[in-house]
């Protein structure tokens, strides 16, 4: 199971490293059912994504911080333990000071909604 979602991880990176400026990824089994993502990286748009994420089959432990080239933030999703208040705690995000429920999310979940805002943003600056 976590060799798989590391497969996927790489095959997401791969897919989109045309948008990737450098990288610092580390993959790190700590063992046959837990593994470890963190690193940053930087995108050709200048905005940098800081993450870590524990992944294993008792637990899903994750932030994943996307900053402009200000180091402002843009989103930021994690699984902190407060606002539990919100539905699906404990999974929330940030945008700018507003904090809301957020669905469960992964890696390669994030790596998809910045290439496709990316993606967007880029469509929308030739036109």
């Amino acid at each position: 199971m976590i060799q798989s979602y590391f497969n996927r991880v790489r095959s997401k990176l791969k897919e989109i490293s045309p948008l990737i400026k450098t990288d610092h990824v580390s993959i790190e089994m700590v063992s046959a059912d837990m593994g470890i993502l963190r690193g940053k990286i930087i995108f050709v748009d200048g905005s940098v994504l800081d993450f870590r994420e524990i992944f294993s089959t008792k637990e899903h432990d994750y932030r994943f911080h996307w900053m402009d080239t200000t180091n402002k933030l843009i989103i930021r999703w994690d699984t902190a333990p407060h606002y539990k208040n919100l539905n699906n705690f404990p999974y929330h995000k940030h945008i700018e000071k507003d904090v809301s429920s957020s669905e469960e999310l992964n890696f390669t979940d994030v790596l998809e909604y910045i290439k496709k805002d990316m993606i967007l943003r880029l469509f929308k600056d030739k036109h």
